[in-house]
């Protein structure tokens, strides 16, 4: 109460300084002829405020001074000094300057008006505590300041939410102070935040309470498991987490607007996605990495090296493993060593072995000919191995006699080429005549 009376007494003072006649405050009168200084001119400075808090923009008007002399302003506090600014008298003794009120305690201060012939005058300022929040709107378990500027040197300023202690700071030689505190699991939106000096007296800021969300891990491959956290969302609500446009999960939050999940990363390409949290108001996202390193490269096991292959024909190669499984295989079979005349291609083989359908036979090689076939391998997350080193192979034809039947049949051909030698022998044989009587 005793504050507050001698506040208002203060306030009374810088009013009557700036109404009464300012011959209560300035220095001797005097005037300027022709560059002689003069005894009949009285100098005064008048602000446009009485007093506000630090930061505060004011224009101080003077009077009385010589004509085209420098006028320097300063801003006064205890045993302070702080240059402001300065400007050049107007031939009627006149200038005006606009002053932001630099750091200050608490209380009656003054700015002061001089120039080089001695003309000197004041007027009062009185500074009025105020407070800040930086930054006015933070998540759960992020930094904010609360900044106090013309508190009384050496005050205690204490930072309260919902009557809960955070922190406190002490107000230093300029009256200012900053209490930085970390902030609490509060409810989404708007929460006030207490200030309190040492005297009790309450200020009020507004802190909104942002939505976030975090992760156990930005990177990794399809599959990869992942713990998702969020808080700052609607209380006792529904949220939708998304991977890409992917519909992952549906979690309810607590009272606080928090909640917690897990989900397997799905199969997409590499690169980068995003991890999306959505509810009716908010919507909050992060990226998350798909690895892009290709699997290795198939190693072919059959045939190989020009190998005869016998119709239904049956490659395979050894399998592949990756971290983005599972892995799928393509296969080309080619009439060329350069791949240009392709004869067969597959994708997407899910095992390490293919026979070719009897859609596929292929027909048998001439002389010198062959086939040639190679594979590369393929994640879930679309990276892609190399073509392994292409193999050659050739197919006999399908209908080979086996070496019984050769044998029968030249038996057969023997028989009948024997049969017919003796039917050619009987026609063209000469009959036997018998002698005469």
């Amino acid at each position: 109460m005793k504050l507050r009376l001698l506040s208002l007494i203060l306030c009374a003072s810088a009013l009557l300084t700036t109404i009464l006649p300012q011959s209560l405050t300035a220095s001797p009168a005097i005037s300027v002829d022709r560059g002689h200084i003069q005894a009949d001119i009285t100098p005064y400075i008048a602000l446009d405020k009485w007093g506000g808090p630090v930061g505060t923009l004011v224009t101080a008007t003077c009077r009385g001074f010589s004509p085209g002399v420098v006028i320097s302003f300063s801003y006064v506090y205890g045993d302070n000094a702080t240059p402001v600014g300065s400007e050049t008298a107007g031939a009627n003794g006149e200038c005006s300057l606009k002053i932001t009120i630099p750091p200050s305690p608490q209380g009656i201060n003054s700015i002061t008006a001089r120039n080089n012939p001695g003309q000197v005058a004041n007027v009062v300022f009185n500074v009025i505590p105020a407070v800040s929040i930086d930054p006015p709107r933070a998540a759960s378990g992020e930094t904010v300041n609360v900044r106090g500027s013309g508190f009384t040197i050496n005050d205690r300023i204490s930072v309260f939410i919902d009557d809960v202690p955070l922190n406190e700071g002490q107000v230093n030689e300029t009256g200012s102070c900053v209490v930085t505190f970390t902030v609490p699991l509060l409810r989404s939106g708007i929460n006030l935040v207490e200030v309190r000096d040492i005297t009790g007296e309450v200020r009020w800021l507004e802190l909104t309470i942002a939505p976030k969300i975090s992760i156990d891990k930005t990177t990794g491959e399809v599959g990869t498991r992942v713990n998702l956290t969020g808080s700052g969302f609607g209380g006792n609500s529904e949220v939708q987490v998304k991977f890409d446009d992917r519909d992952i999960a549906v979690v309810d939050t607590d009272v606080y607007g928090k909640f917690a999940t897990t989900f397997s990363v799905p199969a997409v390409t590499a690169g980068s996605h995003n991890i999306i949290v959505v509810d009716g108001e908010h919507l909050q996202a992060l990226i998350f990495t798909i690895e892009s390193i290709p699997p290795a490269i198939p190693e072919i096991v059959s045939p190989r090296n020009k190998q005869l292959t016998n119709q239904p024909v049956t490659l395979d190669w050894g399998s592949v493993y990756d971290v983005s499984e599972p892995v799928s295989y393509d296969l080309q079979i080619a009439y060329d060593a350069n791949f240009n005349i392709p004869a067969i291609i597959r994708t997407g083989l899910t095992q390490s072995q293919y026979t070719l359908t009897a859609g596929e036979q292929l027909l048998p090689n001439r002389r010198w000919d062959y086939y040639y076939w190679r594979v590369n391998a393929r994640d879930s997350a679309g990276n892609v191995s190399d073509w392994s080193k292409p193999a050659s192979f050739y197919v006999p034809p399908r209908n080979k006699l086996p070496l019984w039947s050769a044998y029968l049949l030249f038996g057969l051909i023997a028989l009948i080429i024997s049969a017919f030698g003796i039917l050619l022998l009987r026609i063209f044989k000469p009959e036997n005549k018998k002698p005469a009587d």
